[in-house]
């Protein structure tokens, strides 16, 4: 009981945070490091947790696939999409048993076994048709084989005010992705206390331990959990300016937050938030 307390405490504390804007310095969770990335990843996009210490990451132009150790630094190349890599505009990552499925911004996706015995692997490709919905800009999986699609751009706008998500069920592939959020900020979020009409929601992450889903509005420097029915639950707030270009978020079983963020005319950094919500 003691510790179900202070968890809602904790969410209380976190949404204030969040609706101040942490202008005066009060920041929710603290960005514990941060990773500078090489050339390959300048344009850093998804991420995906593999284990304990290690996370699978991708540019935003070609299919190529590598993993960065978290105590370490290093980063490898583990797999590339065909022969000669697959070029699209790369917007996410995931995985689901022994696959690993990467999204386009104009909804294909992509899917590899982990498993094949050389780097330059086979994949299939799927189209969910939500091109002509809207732009895709993240991807997360459940354990249940379910993808959810987050949309960014319907036509030539933007909708900062709300947060769509579309989900897919990956063992009933011929079904259309069905909307599985689709919420105005300053409605659905008012419990919340993020009555701000300018968010830009940018990455979407699985919680495994709690079953819930992550959407990240990185610019604005939050966080905010969805549970199975895809109502809010929490929002949690990040260090506030420390994301210029937010493209991707993963959460590992020990509660660490991973944010990955575009270098613009510098290097890629990956940051690294501890404990995250507990």
């Amino acid at each position: 009981m003691r510790s179900t307390t202070r968890t809602i405490l904790y969410h209380i504390a976190l949404a204030w945070a969040v609706a101040t804007g942490a202008a005066s310095g009060q920041i929710a969770v603290q960005r514990e490091d941060v990773i500078t990335l090489p050339r390959a990843l300048q344009e850093i996009s998804g991420l995906t947790p593999a284990g304990a210490q290690r996370v699978l990451t991708h540019n935003d132009e070609k299919g190529i696939v590598y993993s960065v150790d978290l105590a370490t630094g290093d980063v490898d190349e583990v797999l590339q999409l065909g022969s000669v890599a697959a070029r699209a505009d790369f917007e996410g990552i995931t995985q689901y048993n022994d696959f690993l499925y990467l999204v386009t911004s104009n909804g294909l996706l992509y899917e590899a076994r982990l498993d094949q015995q050389t780097k330059e692997v086979r994949f299939n490709t799927y189209d969910t048709g939500l091109d002509r919905v809207c732009e895709i800009e993240g991807i997360a999986a459940d354990s249940l084989g379910r993808v959810y699609l987050l949309c960014k751009q319907f036509g030539a706008e933007l909708a900062p005010a709300r947060l769509v998500i579309y989900r897919w069920d990956l063992t009933r592939r011929l079904q259309p992705p069905e909307a599985w959020v689709d919420l105005a900020v300053g409605e659905r979020f008012a419990t919340l206390n993020l009555m701000t009409n300018d968010v830009l929601w940018t990455a979407l992450s699985y919680d495994a331990s709690r079953k819930e889903v992550l959407a990240l509005a990185g610019r604005q420097g939050f966080v905010v959990s969805l549970n199975r029915d895809g109502v809010p639950t929490g929002a949690i707030a990040l260090a506030q300016g420390a994301h210029r270009q937010p493209e991707g978020m993963a959460i590992l079983d020990d509660r660490t937050l991973l944010i990955s963020d575009e270098g613009g005319d510098g290097p890629g950094t990956l940051s690294i938030y501890r404990q995250f919500g507990d």
